[in-house]
């Protein structure tokens, strides 16, 4: 008998967002950029490192709106973090959700596209359409050191630095 590993799924975001996810106790569908016609869904992934479509948009002085890199998303978000959840809660792949979705083709051509450019796999994306609550997730973790961390254990960590008078640069935690 074979037996196949199930791959990990991650819900990317900043650490700006962080309070309000605890504060709910879920991981909401977005209704960011989605059409009427679209169901709204949780967005997942099975890349361990840094989902590039999770990069922030930011509007510049000049009223622009720009893509932002890895590290500019850090630095404006506060951080990068990482939520593993139980892969049976994100069930559908890409394809699913061109299919279930109400997505239009040219939509979806587009976001194939430009997710790719910018490194993305579509054939790594996972999504829910319901909310994804707090006792399906298996780790919340920090880009701390160059590395996913325990979000918990950098809190401590950081927080006992600050007692014994260590002092934090401005953004060690993103640039970190």
């Amino acid at each position: 008998m074979r037996r196949f590993l199930r791959a990990r799924v991650f819900h990317y975001t900043v650490l700006k967002y962080l309070p309000q996810v605890l504060t709910d106790q879920e991981l909401r569908p977005t209704t960011a950029g989605v059409a009427a016609t679209e169901r709204p869904a949780v967005w997942f992934t099975t890349r361990p490192t840094w989902e590039p479509t999770a990069n922030k948009m930011w509007r510049t002085g000049d009223g622009r709106l720009v893509s932002l890199s890895t590290e500019e998303t850090a630095i404006r978000g506060g951080g990068l973090i990482r939520i593993e959840v139980n892969p049976e809660v994100a069930p559908f792949t890409w394809a699913d959700h061109v299919r279930l979705s109400g997505i239009t083709k040219t939509m979806a051509r587009a976001l194939e596209r430009v997710g790719s450019r910018d490194g993305s796999d579509p054939g790594e994306w996972r999504v829910s359409y319901a909310p994804v609550r707090s006792e399906h997730w298996l780790a919340l973790e920090i880009w701390h050191c160059g590395r996913w961390r325990d979000a918990v254990d950098v809190y401590e960590s950081l927080k006992n630095t600050r007692r014994s008078g260590g002092a934090l640069a401005a953004g060690e935690m993103a640039a970190n």
